[in-house]
C-alpha cells in the first residue's frame, strides 16, 4: 500500500513538473511570437489562457494515467507547482496580487481536473503477442 502511495506521489510530481515546463515554454514561445510580430493587447489574454489550459490538462493527464483512479483529486494536485509559478510570476510582474489572478488559477486547476478525468476514462489498448 505504501509503495502504491509513493508511486502516486511520484506521478503527481512528474505531471506537475511536465505541466510547469509546458506552461513556461508556451508562454515564452507566445511572447517571442508577439514580440516579433505586431503585438496587440487583444491577443495577450487569449494566448495566456491557452497556455494555462494546455499545461493544466497535460499535468493532470500525466499524473493520473498510470494510477487510473481519483482523476479529479490527482489532476488538481498536479497543478499546484504551476499555480505557484503562475502566482509568483504574476505578483512580480504586476507588483501585487490582483483578483484577476484567480481566473487563470481556477482555469488551471479545472483543466488539471479535466486531464485527470480524461486519463482515468481513457481505454487502454490490448497488446497482442
Amino acid at each position: 500500500m505504501q509503495q502504491n502511495s509513493k508511486n502516486q506521489y511520484l506521478q503527481i510530481l512528474k505531471g506537475s513538473l511536465t505541466g510547469s515546463f509546458i506552461f513556461i515554454a508556451s508562454v515564452l514561445i507566445f511572447s517571442f511570437i508577439l514580440y516579433k510580430t505586431v503585438p496587440t493587447e487583444k491577443l495577450y489574454l487569449p494566448l495566456f489562457i491557452i497556455c494555462v489550459l494546455i499545461s493544466g490538462f497535460v499535468s493532470g493527464f500525466i499524473s493520473t494515467r498510470k494510477a487510473r483512479k481519483n482523476g479529479i483529486i490527482t489532476g488538481a494536485a498536479s497543478t499546484i507547482l504551476t499555480v505557484l509559478i503562475l502566482s509568483i510570476s504574476t505578483v512580480i510582474a504586476e507588483k501585487g496580487f490582483d483578483i484577476y489572478v484567480l481566473i487563470p488559477v481556477l482555469l488551471l486547476i479545472f483543466s488539471g481536473m479535466s486531464g485527470g478525468i480524461a486519463a482515468v476514462n481513457l481505454k487502454r489498448k490490448n497488446k497482442r503477442r
